[in-house]
């Protein structure tokens, strides 16, 4: 039996995780009804039941300030069920009270049960609450709330939890605490579930039983079978009547929790949450499994005379191992469609405060990710979202002016590629001044050659330059020079890649490529003067085998290959990296090209030594300190022989080829 302050800290953190997927779903519904410029009556009732289960669930975990403020919007919510309150004229400042009342609840959520820390922030939200329901109710009457059927006696229903739900005894005394708010007088079986982990394994096979007043029966089974990982719920057979079985589906919408059976009855796939640290560990023990293996496959097959039993048990270890990979890695991945949820927010509110109006437009949101990149991700590109609305967008005197609709437009597109996602961010805007990036890239220092013509892509990249901005004054959103930066350093540290593109009086696109994963990557093995460096597949264009016809020797030393008709830099692996020259004929060698957005290089090596499942770590941060991710290292990974062999970076061979060439 787990410990109590071990099993109170995991029914906190449920707690926490789904009173935020709470407040997402209701996110998602405000977004989707401010775009209609209407609330929807579904919907009300669907925010209303939100903030119902909220208010409950908050006070029994100990967030006081939760609850109250979370009760004040479900007397906003019940105000906004009648008509005539929905056509007040009031939707623009009550959504946007709404979306800060969402942003105040998740603040809360960060904080530790019984904080007032908070309490300033509703009582503000709760004033400008009461001010609206004052004007919706001037001439609006409020619905009577529907008082249950006074029959006497009791009825009790058996409620049954989905298959695979975590806690079992904690999600149906949770339940029970929602119901009580609907019918005073309930009763539960079994008794102190609450506070009895034993219990979950029977909860989930038999289910446990709520009594109450007879006449709440109907309102009892609608309320019951609308609750989160309830799969049906059926009237006792000690009530001697002939109702059946009752199991409805919810209404479906896409919603960011689990579904409910289907209405053939099955139920639906067993689905359970666990903690991300977990995964992680879990990752951790599949890489140190997969230098093992490696390891392993060297020292069998350096010995003479291996059996062919020896030969075939390594052969199924390493279908197994990677049957395992594939696994892991899928569990790990989530769709992209939470992403654009954030994007969308983000868009939304920092248009209203620019008092500009903004269309966003996702596609692609079934790609999935590794969700460790996800979050990387979610912080970054918000930068890239205020940008195109701050600097792109113009406002709507100006758009009209030039012949645009009034309304701007930022979509934000996600496409796979096999080995990894390009997630593109556009907005039909003003686009960005090339000569202005410049003189503000001379102005904070950066070394801008006179005289030299650059191409619109490195002149974009400048923007990427910490300090640099075109913005000529600093606000809550930009003008510091920061957001890009980040961008750019965060989706190096994955190995990825961003670029710009841009019209003036058309619009920018930001181009983002990254990997799906991180952990475990195909790797080729090359040799340079005996020392073996890692080369991640997904990096390599083509493998070339070297012809002296194909070399061009320039003055200072720097050489090209021809290339498919086109003459690319050609770097050294010895000379990069400072070994001493093996001395080998240039066609004995081998020749790896690799490929950028706009560039190209190729990597010559002494051998192809084949291909390796590497776990690529970061560069130990002795290293860091001599500048080895300057010179062309990304991580390192262990060898088959137990050895160490650094992993190259692409995108700085890339660099150092355009530079040899200046």
């Amino acid at each position: 039996m787990p410990e109590q302050n071990d099993f109170n800290k995991e029914f906190l953190d449920l707690f926490i995780f789904e009173t935020g997927k709470y407040l997402d779903e209701a996110d998602g519904i405000l977004l989707t009804d401010e775009k209609g410029k209407e609330f929807s009556e579904e919907n009300i009732n669907d925010l209303f039941r939100i903030m119902h289960t909220i208010k409950s669930t908050s006070a029994m975990m100990g967030y006081d300030l939760l609850s109250a403020f979370a009760h004040r919007l479900e007397d906003l919510f019940s105000a906004l069920r009648s008509a005539a309150a929905r056509e007040a004229g009031l939707g623009g400042r009550v959504f946007d009270l709404l979306f800060g009342s969402l942003e105040a609840m998740r603040e809360e959520l960060k904080r530790q049960p019984g904080s007032e820390e908070g309490a300033e922030a509703f009582e503000s939200l709760t004033l400008q609450m009461a001010v609206v329901l004052d004007e919706m109710k001037n001439g609006v009457a409020a619905a009577p709330a529907q008082s249950p059927a006074t029959e006497g006696g009791e009825a009790s229903v058996r409620i049954f939890l989905e298959p695979g739900c975590a806690m079992a005894n904690v999600r149906a005394y949770i339940i029970c605490t929602q119901l009580r708010q609907l019918c005073a007088g309930l009763k539960y079986s079994p008794e102190n579930m609450e506070n009895s982990p034993e219990l979950a394994e029977e909860i989930l096979k038999n289910g446990f039983t709520v009594t109450f007043p007879r006449g709440c029966r109907d309102r009892m089974l609608e309320a019951a079978l609308a609750e989160l990982y309830v799969q049906r719920a059926e009237a006792c057979p000690c009530e001697k009547e002939a109702e059946a079985a009752v199991s409805a589906p919810r209404r479906e919408r896409e919603r960011p929790r689990a579904e409910n059976s289907a209405v053939s009855g099955k139920p639906a796939a067993n689905v359970i949450n666990v903690y991300l640290s977990k995964l992680d560990k879990l990752q951790d023990i599949m890489g140190e499994l997969v230098i093992a293996e490696s390891i392993a496959e060297s020292a069998l097959f350096s010995c003479d005379g291996v059996s062919d039993q020896a030969a075939a048990a390594m052969s199924r270890l390493k279908k197994l191992t990677d049957a395992m990979r594939s696994v892991i890695m899928s569990i790990r991945m989530t769709s992209i469609s939470d992403l654009f949820h954030k994007m969308r927010r983000v868009a939304r509110d920092t248009a209203r405060k620019l008092g500009k109006e903004v269309e966003f437009l996702a596609e692609g949101s079934d790609i999935v990710a590794d969700k460790g990149i996800l979050d990387v991700l979610s912080d970054v590109l918000s930068h890239v979202v205020r940008n195109a609305i701050t600097h792109g967008i113009e406002g709507a005197d100006e758009r009209l002016a030039q012949g645009k609709p009034a309304a701007g437009r930022v979509t934000m597109t996600a496409r796979s590629t096999g080995n990894g996602i390009i997630i593109t961010i556009s907005d039909d805007g003003r686009g960005v001044s090339l000569k202005r990036v410049l003189e503000a890239a001379r102005e904070k220092g950066v070394a801008v050659k006179e005289g030299v013509s650059y191409t619109s892509g490195e002149i974009l990249q400048l923007l990427m330059t910490a300090g640099v901005t075109t913005s000529e004054f600093v606000d809550e959103y930009s003008g510091r020079g920061v957001g890009l930066d980040a961008l750019n350093a965060a989706v190096k540290k994955m190995r990825g890649t961003v670029s710009m593109e841009s019209e003036e009086g058309r619009g920018t696109s930001f181009i983002i490529s990254i990997p799906q994963t991180l952990a475990i990557m195909d790797c080729i093995k090359l040799e340079a003067t005996r020392t073996l460096y890692m080369l991640p597949v997904p990096d390599v264009y083509k493998i070339v085998v070297p012809e002296r016809k194909n070399l061009l020797e320039l003055p200072g030393g720097a050489q090209k290959l021809l290339f498919q008709g086109h003459t690319i830099p050609l770097l050294r692996l010895d000379g990069v990296f400072g070994l001493e020259k093996s001395g080998k004929e240039f066609e004995r060698g081998i020749i790896v090209v690799i490929e950028g957005e706009h560039s190209a290089a190729a990597i010559y090596a002494d051998k192809l030594m084949g291909q390796q499942r590497a776990v690529i770590k970061p560069v130990p941060g002795f290293l860091q300190y001599f500048g080895v991710e300057k010179i062309g290292i990304s991580g390192c990974t262990i060898l088959g022989d137990g050895g160490i062999s650094l992993v190259i970076d692409a995108d700085a061979m890339l660099a150092k080829g355009e530079e040899a060439l200046l």
